[in-house]
């Protein structure tokens, strides 16, 4: 019986000691399949699960919007490094932000974690995970929010791409780069500043009962 508990005293350890990097890793496997998987090469979802255990200590550092850019653009930008399409290619800006917001949603808005405290101050820079059906909506019903915010960065585009018109750019695979991707950002961000990641349930709702109109 003794040895037995002593077995258990040092399993209940192990356990407590990396309960933090499983947690993550788990958040960071469903994010990881649950948002563009079908695109990604087979192999993706264990470099990003430890590209996510690792970029979460950041987290803690945080103090401002800035900060927390900072943190994004450098998570992304590993991601798009690190992993390729199942067709081999390097991913557009716009494809590998996806996995990256999905986990960040579930890790701080919807668990609160690291802490209760950090998730609260964290999730007002939370960024909007970016996909076509959301473009396609706002670009539909906040005309105004996407010519004030998208449009300009779109018109820039058309100059290096002139045969392109602005629903054509509404694809999360032609998001090539930062400009497009915070122009989106910056909609989300002043259509509900307080918690612009909630904007994130209209691809739910629309996808999981359609008699909501939104």
């Amino acid at each position: 019986m003794e040895d037995e508990n002593n077995k258990l005293e040092k399993l209940v350890n192990i356990l407590k000691d990396r309960e933090p990097e499983f947690i993550i890793k788990g958040f960071a496997g469903w994010a990881y399949k649950s948002s563009i998987q079908r695109v990604l090469e087979k192999g993706g979802v264990g470099k990003f699960k430890e590209m996510a255990w690792g970029e979460s200590a950041e987290l803690e550092r945080i103090t401002s919007m800035e900060d927390f850019d900072t943190f994004h653009d450098d998570f992304v930008e590993k991601v798009a490094r690190s992993i390729k399409t199942n067709k081999g290619e390097s991913l557009t800006y716009g494809q590998a932000q996806k996995t990256v917001n999905v986990f960040l949603k579930v890790y701080v808005d919807r668990s609160g974690l690291p802490d209760r405290t950090r998730a609260d101050l964290l999730g007002p820079w939370l960024h909007v995970p970016l996909d076509s059906y959301m473009m396609k909506y706002f670009y539909k019903e906040f005309p105004e929010y996407y010519n004030r915010y998208v449009h300009p960065i779109i018109e820039q585009l058309q100059i290096e791409y002139p045969d392109t018109r602005d629903r054509e750019l509404l694809d999360l695979a032609r998001v090539f780069g930062k400009k497009q991707y915070y122009a989106w950002q910056n909609l989300f961000r002043n259509l509900y500043p307080s918690r612009p990641v909630l904007l994130d349930m209209v691809y739910s709702l629309k996808a999981n009962d359609n008699s909501i109109e939104l």
